[in-house]
């Protein structure tokens, strides 16, 4: 699955399902729409497949680690205030060059000269 056709989905279930669950209901109550329970419930039930779905998909990618770049050594050095930073590539880096984003774990307080 493309990263575009993922960020759709996780979108869709975030914002815009969420969002017309949410109109539906205001504006069905307050002007006389028909069937309010049924079509919040059936957004709802929507949503909540697409959201496991999603957050399968989400699970799946960081388990195989096509995403995952690495880690990223922060340190501020006392004497100057500097920071100082050391990236730990730990995926191939021709898989990372071919992904769309990739994500680094962020370690604050690392000594990156003692790594």
């Amino acid at each position: 699955m493309s990263n575009k056709m993922y960020n759709a989905m996780k979108q869709t279930s975030q914002i815009w399902l969420p969002l017309m669950a949410a109109l539906y209901f205001g504006l069905g109550n307050i002007w006389g729409f028909p069937k309010v329970e049924e079509v919040i419930g059936s957004i709802t039930v929507i949503d909540t497949a697409l959201g496991t779905v999603v957050t399968a998909l989400a699970h799946q990618y960081k388990k195989l680690g096509v995403g995952y770049g690495g880690e990223l050594n922060v340190v501020e050095t006392d004497e100057t205030g500097i920071v100082a930073m050391q990236l730990d590539v730990s995926n191939d880096p021709e898989v990372l060059a071919k992904q769309d984003e990739v994500t680094f774990k962020v370690n604050r307080g690392v000594n990156p000269e003692a790594s």
